[in-house]
């Protein structure tokens, strides 16, 4: 009796060990997805920022030019 309760009880280590090794993997992979997710969106903040400079010094250009235009016609 003691020897089929024993073979019990570690089949039920065996599963224990093997689902929890399935949780840790998946907590893993878990965490490297969220971190690659929190890099690319510091990354896209980034380019948004660029982008809008680079907007807006493209804007400013195009007045400079604009103005230039207007003042070449000027004269």
């Amino acid at each position: 009796e003691i020897a089929n309760s024993s073979v019990v009880v570690f089949k039920l280590l065996e599963v224990v060990n093997y689902l929890n090794d399935r949780e840790c993997q998946y907590l893993r992979e878990r965490d490297v997805a969220q971190k690659k997710a929190n890099d690319l969106g510091q990354k896209f903040s980034k380019m948004k920022v660029s982008f809008d400079e680079y907007r807006n010094k493209y804007a400013l250009q195009q007045k400079l030019i604009t103005d230039l235009e207007d003042t070449e016609a000027k004269l």
